[in-house]
């Protein structure tokens, strides 16, 4: 096979223009990455399994598959499509400035005529991530449809069983209200790691950690976040009152409503009096842990800083106090998701593993890093126009 760079643009396009191609092609070429006769092959078409299979019960629970995939509502809702590629596109612009890279944009037309099939990958799984998450809150919306809340006297008991007493009354013996405001703030933040873990997942250049962390990513929607939740149907202490009618947790309400100025009552408030348990409201197992332990396993694994690493542990385990600290979960309910999460990552860990053994050894993935950003300015001395490159790439596929 000949690589795209061992063609030269001179060549190449003085014998013939290709012309850049429409939307069936890319559509081709997407999935001509995704699935084509390499060794994780199996694994990708997997997780379009497991997407496809969350979107469709998604829809016969009478969601429109158009705002699954973020096609309805707002006029420019698809900008929102382009955030994984405009997020990629900042990174790699701070890591060029970071080395020194004087001109930041013809480093970026170089690596996006280089990478094109790399980053089509990327925006194809990331097509992918953002439907896989709304179709499992989908479905978790509809869980009163499917059993009544009944668990949560379970988990008080496993809770005053494991740590003797109510988690929470320990939690609050140590934090005063300044530590619960801060909590409370970052507890917000994890919808930007979420955003962030999607990001990096999606556009991760080693395949094997890529396949493992996504199907790791998915499951957690659909197994933790659909099937356990519904079959130990909860509602947490910030609704137990309002769901039993048992005043059990209203010291820890009160404690918390001392503090007006809390977003998580704010937004508890707003769930219960919108759309009452309907909006998605469930305990058990905590999601919120579970990407937050997610992001720790893909940190270890990837990231030898260990500023990061620390940050990654910090951030697990203030969402996972949080999570108790601010009444919405028990810590059973933490600790649940923590073990699934693990054993969830271990087994798609030996899965990829039988993969790559699958694999003729000159096929087999390599470990690239993130940012494939030049090491220096040098290589950018001399560089032919994106046009000419990206028709350079084209042609070099396909010759295959």
């Amino acid at each position: 096979m000949q690589s795209a760079s061992a063609v030269t643009p001179q060549s190449t396009v003085s014998k013939a223009v290709i012309p850049v191609p429409f939307l069936d092609e890319l559509s081709a070429c997407i999935f001509q990455e995704l699935a084509q006769n390499q060794p994780m092959r199996l694994g990708y078409l997997l997780i379009i399994g497991i997407v496809a299979a969350s979107v469709l019960t998604a829809v016969l629970l009478g969601e429109s598959a158009a705002l699954l995939f973020g096609w309805q509502g707002v006029g420019d809702k698809w900008l929102f499509w382009f955030m994984p590629l405009i997020g990629w596109y900042a990174l790699v612009t701070f890591q060029m400035m970071r080395r020194g890279i004087k001109s930041p944009l013809r480093g970026i037309r170089y690596l996006t005529a280089k990478h094109w099939r790399w980053l089509l990958r990327g925006f194809a799984l990331s097509l992918l991530l953002v439907p896989a998450g709304r179709s499992a809150m989908r479905i978790k919306e509809s869980i009163p449809s499917f059993v009544d809340f009944y668990a949560d006297s379970y988990f008080v008991s496993a809770d005053r069983f494991i740590f003797g007493t109510d988690p929470w009354r320990i939690t609050h013996a140590v934090l005063g209200p300044q530590a619960t405001f801060i909590i409370d703030r970052i507890y917000l933040l994890w919808f930007v790691v979420l955003l962030g873990l999607m990001v990096w997942l999606a556009f991760e250049r080693d395949k094997a950690f890529q396949v493992k962390a996504i199907l790791t990513f998915v499951l957690s929607w659909t197994l933790l976040g659909n099937v356990a939740a519904i079959s130990m149907a909860s509602v947490g202490p910030v609704f137990y009152e309002n769901q039993y009618g048992d005043p059990y947790f209203r010291d820890l309400m009160e404690i918390l409503r001392s503090q007006p100025d809390l977003k998580a009552l704010q937004i508890a408030d707003y769930l219960w009096t919108s759309d009452g348990l309907g909006s998605g409201i469930s305990a058990m197992p905590s999601l919120h842990v579970a990407i937050a332990h997610l992001a720790l396993l893909c940190v270890l694994e990837r990231i030898r800083n260990r500023v990061v690493i620390w940050l990654a542990v910090a951030f697990e385990v203030v969402i996972f106090v949080g999570s108790v600290h601010l009444a919405w979960h028990y810590a059973v309910d933490g600790l649940f998701s923590i073990v699934a999460v693990s054993l969830i990552w271990i087994a798609f860990g030996s899965f990829v593993r039988w993969l790559e053994r699958r694999a003729p050894s000159h096929s087999r993935n390599s470990t690239k890093p993130f940012f494939p950003v030049p090491a220096t300015a040098d290589q950018f001395k001399v560089m032919p126009s994106l046009s000419k490159l990206s028709r350079v790439a084209f042609r070099a596929s396909q010759s295959t």
